[in-house]
């Protein structure tokens, strides 16, 4: 009688163990998708930064050379009004919009003077537009 006490006894602790080992397991799963989706915002992130980045640089070589290039009709954009960048940009990056003022008053949309870097006559600032969607990685 003792030894099938045991038999059961051992039953019991088999199934804690697998069920330890599956709860752990599961725990281990969330922190490796969370891990995930993070990565996926960050490197989000940084596409829309140097997106940015390109469409300042893309603007400043528009105002320096004076054309307008690739569909993008430089001369048509209203100084303090944005004009949006036609160019592809990874998928996570909506839009890059280009605003460009004269040195001095009137003030920007924040209410900064624009105070041009040396050997420029404008300022120009750049909104980088992007969407961070964890179902789409």
């Amino acid at each position: 009688m003792l030894e099938k006490n045991k038999k059961g006894m051992v039953l019991f602790i088999v199934l804690g163990v697998l069920l330890v080992v599956v709860i752990l397991s599961v725990a281990i799963l969330e922190v490796i998708a969370s891990h995930a989706r993070l990565t996926h915002h960050q490197v989000s992130r940084i596409q829309a930064v140097y997106a940015g980045k390109a469409g300042l640089v893309y603007a400043l070589e528009k105002l320096r050379v004076g054309t307008a290039g690739g569909g993008w009709n430089f001369a048509s954009c209203t100084p303090g009004s944005p004009c949006t960048v036609p160019e592809t940009f990874p998928s996570s990056v909506s839009s890059v919009k280009i605003t460009f003022q004269p040195g001095g008053p009137p003030a920007r949309a924040d209410g900064s003077i624009c105070v041009p870097p040396l050997g420029y006559s404008y300022c120009v600032d750049a909104t980088v537009n992007y969407l961070f969607d964890p179902n789409n990685p």
